[in-house]
């Protein structure tokens, strides 16, 4: 028994170490160091020829989009104009409003209410703001606390690096933009507080045009995984989308 005992902690010891070993290897594979840039003018160019190429007018004007984040399976309205969200995901819904971050909450169809809502709000509130990010990202690259520079990278080419000084549940966060040459994004790379590893890199596929002219990716795309978005609409209206009555109606006032 002592002999199978010490064979099998043997054993269980290699494991660990092969494990930390090619954790380590590819710890120092993948990690790549935050790229320096320059601010001015060519990477303001650079940020205006990106917005011209997803068409950010387009965007600006667009009232309501609605989509499903196929990773978590979370479904979201967002009525733009009104800056008001629907959230719903396994047995949950939400209604909310992001500004005041006031709303209501949904289990199983029973409204919930007092510490159980503010946590099933809040919840709802962090899946908008992630998942809406991975979407729009594109467009955000001059919100408030933002700055831009250009990268050179070893090819010759330009890249935009955006880094979110402010705002957000992670301020500090940086995404360097790779982008074809009308400006189109092709993938990103991002530094962010909440992975170890840095310049993780995912292709930007699969644009979609949106009524207005306003264009997004519907596919995040690496070697290891792909993250898909679902379901893309968008209109001048709720009705435009399909729905007889304001679903947003109970948030009047809040």
């Amino acid at each position: 028994m002592k002999k199978i005992l010490k064979k099998t902690l043997k054993i269980l010891a290699w494991t660990v170490g092969i494990l930390l070993v090619a954790g380590t290897i590819g710890y120092l594979v993948l990690d790549k160091k935050l790229p320096e840039g320059v601010e001015g003018p060519e990477a303001e160019a650079l940020a205006d020829k990106m917005l011209a190429a997803v068409n950010k007018p387009a965007w600006d004007s667009l009232a309501v989009i609605e989509f499903t984040y196929f990773r978590g399976g979370h479904h979201i309205l967002w009525d733009k104009q009104r800056n008001l969200v629907e959230v719903i995901w396994d047995d949950k819904r939400v209604l909310v409003n992001p500004t005041t971050m006031k709303g209501f909450g949904w289990q199983d169809g029973v409204q919930v209410e007092g510490d159980k809502r503010d946590k099933v709000v809040e919840k709802g509130l962090t899946w908008f703001w992630n998942d809406s990010f991975w979407l729009m990202a594109p467009f955000k690259v001059r919100d408030p606390g933002t700055t831009r520079k250009v990268v050179t990278n070893d090819d010759g080419t330009k890249s935009l690096l955006v880094t979110y000084s402010s705002g957000g549940r992670t301020p500090g966060d940086s995404y360097l933009w790779h982008l074809d040459a009308n400006g189109m994004p092709t993938a990103w790379q991002f530094w962010v507080q909440l992975l170890p590893i840095g310049g993780l890199r995912l292709g930007w596929e699969d644009w979609q045009t949106l009524p207005g002219g306003a264009k997004l990716s519907m596919a995040r795309t690496s070697g290891l995984t792909d993250l898909h978005f679902t379901g893309l609409k968008g209109g001048a209206n709720l009705q435009s989308l399909g729905y007889a009555e304001d679903v947003f109606a109970p948030l009047a006032g809040m």
